[in-house]
Order: structure tokens, then sequence, then C-alpha cells
């Protein structure tokens, strides 16, 4: 069994080994695959695992993706062999948390990739640390649009999955409301994994594409998580749109320990990510188009 995603791959893989009976698992990591030469191994090694590979289990890809593509995949291996899923990927309970630049020239902040939109877009309309830190409030909040963006994500989860061989979307923001479940937008937790795991076997069943492990899938199965990447909080000025009891924070965890400590501050996160920007230069990060987008969407919420 092949399984095809982006970083999310070599977490799925062992959890559909165990919960599959008789399953050895390999995964592509096509957020890995940029060059020609990366694209022309992929290939090959499809076209030589033609056979070996029973049930490819994928997200529905692009072209740009070449062999790793939906169409191509079904071209290479017929639609039966196939069952493709939904990147889980969610942004409703980290509103803020925006990437900058494309996948091969990413501007990186602390955090690495994620940025603040509140802080960059902050900076990019001129506003100093304390301002940047003052914006961050239930009023500045809502103004920003982020109460909301739970149902805005829901429905691009509808939309995604649309391609999709099953439908997940109900399932995860019901986690997503009530648990912790996504260290940032495209880095669900274990909870969230074994959930998903579960509804691919059930579906996987139904179709007698595999047979069940039997064995029940829980977070407890994970041997290593996301986590290791950072993890954004989940800010207390969204409480109102969330279960009573979900865990929010100001604190973020930093991917590799990086500045010497695993843990700083909101406060710190936005002096260092504007250090970033002061470093990279106003002309660099003012032509990236997200930097724009924060800059307009701050800009609009400060008008209001």
């Amino acid at each position: 069994m092949l399984v095809i995603s982006n970083c999310q791959s070599e977490y799925l893989a062992p959890f559909i080994e165990l919960a599959l009976a008789d399953c050895a698992c390999d995964y592509l990591p096509c957020h890995e695959v940029s060059t020609a030469e990366q694209h022309a191994g992929i290939e090959r090694h499809l076209e030589e695992s033609k056979e070996s590979y029973q049930l490819i289990i994928a997200i529905p890809l692009g072209s740009v993706w070449r062999s790793m593509s939906k169409d191509a995949l079904i071209s290479r291996f017929g639609r039966d062999r196939l069952f493709f899923i939904m990147n889980v990927y969610f942004s409703g309970t980290h509103p803020d948390l925006t990437m900058v630049g494309d996948i091969r020239s990413r501007l990186r902040t602390p955090m690495g990739d994620p940025h603040s939109r509140i802080a960059l877009g902050g900076w990019m309309a001129g506003l100093g640390e304390d301002e940047i830190l003052g914006l961050f409030n239930p009023a500045m909040v809502e103004k920003l649009g982020f109460l909301s963006q739970i149902e805005q994500a829901t429905v691009e989860l509808r939309t995604r999955e649309q391609d999709c061989d099953t439908k997940y979307t109900d399932e995860l923001v019901h986690l997503a409301k009530v648990a912790f479940s996504f260290y940032t937008n495209n880095h669900p937790t274990p909870n969230v994994l074994a959930s998903y795991v579960n509804h691919i076997r059930y579906h996987l069943v139904v179709r007698r594409q595999a047979r069940s492990s039997d064995l029940p899938m829980n977070a407890m199965l994970a041997t290593e998580t996301l986590a290791k990447y950072g993890i954004w909080p989940v800010y207390p000025e969204l409480k109102s749109v969330l279960a009573g009891n979900f865990p929010v924070s100001t604190l973020f965890l930093l991917p590799d320990t990086h500045l010497g400590s695993d843990l700083i501050s909101r406060e710190t996160y936005v002096r260092h990510s504007i250090a970033v920007y002061e470093e990279a230069g106003r002309e660099k990060v003012a032509g990236f188009r997200q930097a724009q987008e924060c800059h307009t969407l701050v800009a609009g919420a400060l008008a209001k």
C-alpha cells in the first residue's frame, strides 16, 4: 500500500498499517518533491511499483504534481486501486496564522513558516511593537473576522472533499471545536489522525478494498507527532466560538528549540517577528502577496 500526501503522510502511514490487516504501508510526501529530477524519480518508482501497490491512498493533487496527480494516478493504476482522501487542513482555530511566500521560498519567523497576520499586517501599517500587541484584543479579533473563521474553514473543507472518496468535514469540525486538534493549520494532532484513519478504515472495509485489523484507533498509538514542527496557540480572544473547556493560550512552542527556549510568550514572538521583517526590509516583505493581504486586513480593521 502507498500513501501520497503532504507532511501528514509519514504519520498517516503508521496509523494505517495498524488499522488494516496484513498491511505494509509506504508513503510519498509530495511537499518534498520540487525538482525535475525528483519528479522523474517518483515517476520511475510508481511505474516500477505498478503491480505491487494494490491500494493507493492519496490526496487529489493537480497536474503540477505530475505523476502524483489524481489524473496521472488513475491513468497508471486504474480507479479501483485508488482511494482519495482530503488534505486535513483547518484554519478555523488559528485564524491569525498565515504563510508568506510559496512553498520553495518561505519568509521564516522563529515559528518556522507560520506568521501572525496581526503582527505582519501591523508592521506593514507602520505600527510599533506595543501598538501591534495592543491589537490582540476581543474587539479587534472580531473586526478582523477571526470569530467567523470556523464557518469559513468548514466551507473550505466541504469544497476540498468533493474530489474525495469519503466525507470527513463534520467529524473534523466537531473535534476542532471541542479539543486542541491542530498544532498549526496543516499539522493535526494524533487524536485527529487516529479519528481520520478510523474513518478511512471504515470506508475501505465497506468498499471491500481492505480488511480491518480490529485494533481500536486512538492517539496513544502515535510514536511521534507533528508537534516537533512547533505549536501555535489557540488564542483566548477566540474563546466565545469554542467549547467551554477548550484550552486557550498565548504561548508558542518553537520548532527545534530556536532562541534557546522551547516556549515563548506572544510578546516575545511578536518582537522576534518584527526583527525578521526589519532585517528583510520593507521592500522585500511588501513584495509578498500575503504581506499585502495582511496589511489590507489590519488597515481595514483599524478603520472600522
